[in-house]
């Protein structure tokens, strides 16, 4: 779990201008949004990934190096009201828009592979252990037995977020990862997403949702800044 979160950290909170940082490489255009050829690096200077950003979103083939090599092709996704922005891989593909939730799957019917982005429509979700508790209630109504689970509040200047992680088998057998953040913008409200995915597509699985989260607009209000200054124990779980 450490790895995830220091992946999380290096790829949502160092990115800047190539001037000010050596965790990323790249430019911002006047809008203050990524574009060009962008890379990522760790603190040890490994090339975690690079690619191509067009106005703060993934544009075609990007190259993953760590923790195995993979490529994923992204395309830009506007849903009708052009209120949720994003990219998503283009493995998947559209089963539910509207102004307060999108969600995705897999062209594979035989790969389980969804991502769902919310905003604003959980009106449940009053408090990160409230929402927290709801995503536990929901596994544990499915009859799916967790193996493992962590939880970390991280926050930044917008405020905190949740992040959380549960691997679980469903009663058929099947093992699966979930990933889910949330968080409340003032300006738009309550913001989640959520990545399921089969446990042997655990890496890509991360990849995916750590790559949409930063390159995700609400409203236009980024649900992460890149740039935002982060604060508190990464390691708290509760």
């Amino acid at each position: 779990m450490k790895a995830i979160l220091l992946c999380f950290l290096i790829l949502l909170f160092s990115c800047s201008d190539e001037k000010s940082s050596n965790k990323s490489v790249g430019q911002l255009g006047k809008d203050s949004l990524e574009t060009g050829f962008w890379q990522y690096y760790s603190d040890k200077h490994e090339l975690l990934e690079e690619g191509q950003f067009q106005k703060g979103i993934r544009s075609g083939t990007w190259k993953y190096f760590i923790p195995t090599a993979d490529t994923i092709n992204w395309w830009a996704y506007y849903n009708p009201g052009k209120s949720i922005v994003t990219n998503i891989p283009e493995f998947l593909e559209v089963t539910e828009e509207s102004d307060s939730i999108v969600a995705f799957k897999h062209k594979n019917p035989l790969q389980l592979f969804t991502l769902a982005i919310g905003a604003n429509y959980n009106s449940k979700s009053n408090s990160f252990e409230n929402y927290k508790q709801a995503i536990f209630q929901d596994l544990k109504s499915r009859n799916v037995q967790i193996t493992d689970s962590t939880s970390y509040i991280l926050e930044g200047d917008k405020g905190k977020m949740l992040y959380t992680s549960v691997a679980a088998t469903e009663t058929n057998g099947r093992k699966f990862r979930l990933f889910n953040v949330s968080r409340q913008l003032e300006a738009v409200g309550f913001i989640e997403v959520t990545l399921r995915c089969d446990i042997q597509l655990d890496d890509k699985g991360r990849k995916v949702f750590f790559s949409v989260i930063p390159n995700l607009f609400i409203v236009n209000t980024r649900f992460i800044d890149t740039r935002e200054d982060i604060k508190g124990d990464i390691s708290q779980d509760f």
